[in-house]
């Protein structure tokens, strides 16, 4: 078996593991060659890995910001400005599926939950430069609070949540309970399920998605007779809810694609209401 130590290949004629970036010394545990991006990163050797924090931070291929999620989801931000892989599974944090994303606005986003998790502070001085340079002086004072331990965590965790949002509407933009639906049952479905959590968030084709006012009026009617039976909205009632939606979604998605596009989820749900 030629893939061994943390699953990697073993040259046996140098006696080197192959990373993909580096090739690494198992007997002196030391990397050789330097770090492609050292030139980034002076305060750091250019032959460590991770910004030396090996126990948070992980870099399987030396590329991008990848967030781990629970049940192996994932967001990769494509970015030059640091390399790791961060598990956040332990904040309940589901993706639902593998994504990738770019743009300055998701490296900061990602920055910002990199650096509740990473103690050293690098992301959070990475993510401070970001906001100086683009003139949000207030963003920046946030992100460098990162250093002051526990109190910089307390004052980016609001941050936090909003850039997690930022990014999980990104990639699954369509509320399978729609804002507006949710918003008359708010008091009942917060116990449930979270207006904008992965579990109520469905990603659509652009072209497909448009305005769908008679799909709220579909399920707003589920949802009105759900309540109206024997205990009312519970969380089984709530996930077969948003089965049923999904299974009725795709239905509208086939219906668009062998109509040519001339009918739209929109016009799929108001046959269902008629």
């Amino acid at each position: 078996m030629p893939y061994k130590f943390n699953g990697k290949e073993l040259d046996e004629e140098t006696g080197l593991y192959y990373y993909g970036a580096r090739y690494m010394n198992p007997a002196a545990s030391i990397w050789y060659g330097i770090d492609s991006k050292f030139e980034k990163y002076p305060c750091f050797s250019g032959y460590c890995i991770t910004a030396a924090n090996p126990i948070i931070l992980k870099d399987p291929d030396g590329n991008d910001i990848v967030l781990v999620g629970a049940r192996k989801s994932s967001i990769t931000i494509k970015t030059d400005l640091l390399n790791c892989k961060v598990s956040i599974a332990s904040f309940g944090i589901d993706f639902h599926g593998n994504y990738t994303l770019s743009g300055e606005e998701f490296v900061s986003a990602a920055l910002d939950i990199v650096g509740i998790v990473d103690p050293t502070g690098v992301a959070d001085g990475i993510n401070a430069s970001l906001h100086l340079k683009n003139g949000n002086y207030f963003d920046a004072a946030i992100s460098g609070m990162g250093f002051i331990p526990y109190v910089g965590d307390a004052a980016k965790a609001p941050r936090m949540f909003k850039s997690y949002r930022l990014l999980i509407t990104k990639i699954q933009k369509h509320h399978i309970i729609p804002k507006a639906v949710y918003k008359r049952y708010e008091k009942k479905l917060t116990s449930i399920i979270m207006r904008d959590c992965g579990k109520n968030l469905k990603k659509l084709p652009n072209r497909f998605h448009g305005n769908h006012p008679a799909y709220s009026k579909w399920i707003e009617k589920k949802l009105e007779k759900l309540s109206n039976t024997k205990g009312g909205l519970t969380e089984e009632k709530i996930n077969k809810l948003l089965d049923e939606s999904k299974k009725e979604i795709y239905k509208a998605y086939e219906n668009f694609k062998n109509t040519g596009g001339k009918e739209n989820m929109n016009d799929y749900f108001k046959k269902l209401n008629d």
